[in-house]
């Protein structure tokens, strides 16, 4: 079982916080730029030398889809979550990564490379789905299962697919259900606020399987 518990207001949220007990971690904030946010940003940006520098991870060249590695399609994949910047997309795009697709090439061939326009100014390279339905239904890509259920969900935050959550919430394991869970939090703008965190019987739970596995001493 795992906790979901509301941060305090008055503790500080980190872009990308690291687990401040093992077991927990805080999910990643998402910050939406209001009209003073741009002006700040375009008044920089005047005063600035040069074109703002891209993430170290972001790939700073169009290339075809299938010569992306895994990190730099995932890096695609969540530039285009913040150029669209709304809370569903990041959403899509915390579960599309978290599958084994990015860096694949039948997964890329279902991917566009493009030029984004995202609302602080920069024109990032992102990593556009073509269509969600030809992805999950062309039989030209290869999921597992858990892959699968995450991407299904994807899709439907993303582009508004229909999902059964019955069939593809349950029996997940603890790991995918978590990020399932820090999506639903994300998609409700949430992310900054809320915290996922283990409980003690899911700590009893990992001890048992452990001495199970464990097997005898020699």
């Amino acid at each position: 079982m795992m906790f979901l518990s509301t941060a305090a207001a008055s503790s500080p949220r980190p872009a990308a916080a690291a687990p401040s007990v093992q077991g927990e971690r805080r999910l990643p904030r998402l910050k939406r730029l209001d009209h003073h946010d741009t002006d700040r940003i375009r008044t920089q940006k005047n005063h600035a030398k040069g074109t703002p520098a891209m993430a170290s991870t972001t790939p700073p060249e169009k290339r075809k889809p299938e010569t992306y590695t895994t990190e730099e399609m995932t890096a695609l994949l969540n530039e285009w979550a913040r150029v669209v910047g709304s809370y569903s997309m990041y959403a899509a795009m915390h579960l599309l990564t978290y599958t084994e697709l990015p860096g694949r090439r039948d997964f890329a061939k279902h991917v566009d490379i493009e030029t984004g326009y995202a609302a602080d100014e920069t024109e990032p390279l992102i990593g556009v789905v073509r269509d969600w339905d030809k992805l999950l239904t062309s039989n030209t890509v290869r999921f597992t299962g858990g892959d699968l259920r995450m991407t299904e969900v994807a899709a439907s935050y993303a582009a508004g697919r229909p999902v059964d959550l019955r069939e593809h919430a349950s029996g997940l394991g603890t790991a995918h259900a978590r990020r399932l869970v820090e999506a639903v939090a994300i998609g409700a703008g949430m992310g900054e606020y809320l915290t996922i965190a283990d409980s003690p019987a899911l700590a009893a739970m990992r001890a048992r399987n452990d001495a199970l596995f464990a097997g005898p001493r020699s």
